[in-house]
């Protein structure tokens, strides 16, 4: 991934390139939960570091050194004075409380998309009108599978779930909002969403499908930019999704293995790359 932001930066010109390293947020943020996991997990650092991206060209934290602080309220205060420090903060009386990483990991994403949309205003008109409908529409792709997994997995109360979406797509109409937080089952969740791309999409779906149908879905949009006339925002964000898609797959590949789960557990699991 790091490879590929660097790739995609060599082309660029210095607006459009500020913008595209803004992306690399997300992956800081990757970093910070495995950092963030491996202290409350108490793993070694020499261990714990083998699963962090490389960002040394991208980002200017010492992930390294972070792996060696005591505990999560020591990197929290470590952090404060850089821009990691709010969504922290924010979320460390509620991990300190349940004693859950939960609320931290919740708090970098929510964070990070509201960084990537306050700083379209990098971006021209065009390109931030195009980097603003990518941006909404992969919200509503996770915004989706976030509702179902918060409801299903980790038994929030919808009141919860409501807080926990990200602020763009559908999500910035209250009425939609609250049908993902509050929806029962996907069946409901489909009659109250746009039939077109949601509903359709949601259609008759087994939860077990959910998230390889949203993907799938997600692939072709980023099929449909790719295919445009070059010298435009989405073309290189779209790649990048594409690659991340691409690690995502390997990840899931090797942890298939190693749980030893069936091929056809492990092809739910996969992100297809084919639009």
């Amino acid at each position: 991934m790091v490879g590929a932001f660097q790739k995609v930066n060599r082309g660029l010109l210095k607006r459009e390139r500020g913008f595209i390293t803004l992306l690399a947020r997300r992956l800081e943020a990757q970093n910070l939960k495995m950092v963030l996991r491996a202290l409350h997990q108490g793993w070694p650092p020499g261990f714990s570091q083998t699963w962090l991206f490389p960002l040394s060209s991208l980002s200017a934290l010492d992930f390294r050194q972070l792996l060696e602080l005591p505990d999560i309220p020591t990197l929290v205060h470590h952090l404060s004075p850089s821009l990691w420090g709010e969504p922290l903060s924010r979320a460390l009386p509620r991990y300190l409380q349940e004693h859950r990483l939960f609320p931290l990991e919740m708090s970098l994403d929510l964070w990070v998309f509201a960084w990537w949309r306050r700083n379209l205003r990098l971006l021209g008109r065009g390109d931030r009108k195009v980097a603003a409908r990518l941006l909404d529409q992969y919200a509503d792709v996770l915004n989706i599978l976030w509702s179902y997994r918060f409801r299903e997995i980790f038994q929030l109360p919808g009141e919860e779930i409501y807080h926990y979406l990200l602020e763009g797509g559908l999500c910035r109409q209250p009425d939609f909002r609250r049908a993902l937080a509050f929806a029962k089952n996907i069946e409901e969740l489909a009659s109250r969403l746009p039939r077109r791309p949601y509903g359709a999409l949601l259609l008759d779906l087994s939860p077990a499908h959910l998230e390889s149908r949203l993907w799938q879905w997600w692939l072709s949009v980023l099929a449909r930019v790719l295919r445009q006339p070059p010298f435009q925002i989405g073309l290189p964000m779209s790649y990048l999704w594409v690659k991340e898609m691409e690690v995502q797959n390997i990840l899931a590949l090797f942890t298939g293995k190693e749980l030893q789960e069936t091929p056809e557990r492990l092809s739910i699991r996969l992100r297809l790359l084919t639009a």
